[in-house]
């Protein structure tokens, strides 16, 4: 069963655009520094008021996302967003269902 997890954090509004542009680079070094990783970036679709929401998925080859490489993820993400606030992370873990049934 291949663990995932995903993460979601939310900024005021009037700090989006710094948000975004950290969320891009850290997303980018990740990918650069562990290639088997996979990780997106989203931010939630026709949002309006005070805050916006951000959200990052990561996957891997089995066994997936373990508590180690979550603990590293975690640890850059401190760093990567110490300039805007280091934001709430909310982290939830999943496994596919088809993984888990077979």
């Amino acid at each position: 069963m291949a663990r995932e997890i995903y993460v979601y954090w939310k900024v005021p509004a009037l700090h989006a655009a710094a948000a975004q542009s950290a969320a891009a680079a850290f997303v980018q070094r990740l990918k650069t520094e562990l290639p088997g990783l996979e990780v997106r970036l989203l931010r939630r679709a026709e949002e309006g008021g005070e805050r916006v929401t951000f959200m990052e998925t990561y996957r891997a080859a089995l066994p997936g996302i373990t508590p180690a490489l979550q603990a590293l993820i975690e640890a850059q993400a401190a760093a990567a967003y110490a300039g805007i606030g280091q934001p709430a992370r909310h982290v939830e873990a999943f496994i596919e269902l088809g993984s888990a049934a077979g």
